[in-house]
C-alpha cells in the first residue's frame, strides 16, 4: 500500500512540473507584446495592430480581432520599419481607413494592409 501511495504522489508530482515546465516554455514562446493600438472607431470587434517582439530584428505586425463571441483572431506580417534587435522599439502610427489598414514607421516608411489581408473568412 505504502508503494502505491508513493508511486501515486510521486506520479502526481511528475505531471505537475510537466505543466510547469510547459507552461513557462509556452509563454516564452509567445511574441512579447511591444505596442497596441485599436481603432477608436469600432463598436463591438475592433481591429488592433500590435507591434511584437518575436526574435527578428524587425518584430511582427498582428492585426487582431478582438471579438467577445468568438476571442481574438490574429493575420499578421514582417515589420519592415522598426527595429527591436537591441531590445527598443520605434513607434509606429496606425490609421485605420476604409478597407485598409496604414502603418507608418520610421523616416516616411509605410506598411498598406488591404482589407483582403485581415478579413475573417
Amino acid at each position: 500500500m505504502k508503494r502505491f501511495l508513493l508511486g501515486a504522489a510521486s506520479g502526481v508530482l511528475a505531471a505537475l512540473i510537466g505543466v510547469g515546465v510547459w507552461v513557462t516554455v509556452a509563454d516564452h514562446l509567445r511574441p512579447r507584446l511591444v505596442q497596441e493600438v485599436c481603432d477608436p472607431g469600432a463598436d463591438s470587434a475592433p481591429l488592433c495592430v500590435q507591434l511584437r517582439d518575436d526574435g527578428t530584428p524587425g518584430g511582427v505586425l498582428w492585426v487582431a480581432h478582438k471579438d467577445p463571441d468568438f476571442g481574438p483572431r490574429v493575420t499578421y506580417a514582417a515589420s519592415p520599419f522598426t527595429d527591436l534587435e537591441f531590445g527598443t522599439a520605434e513607434q509606429i502610427d496606425v490609421t485605420f481607413e476604409p478597407g485598409q489598414i496604414v502603418v507608418q514607421g520610421n523616416e516616411g516608411s509605410e506598411l498598406i494592409l488591404t482589407e483582403e489581408f485581415y478579413a475573417l473568412d
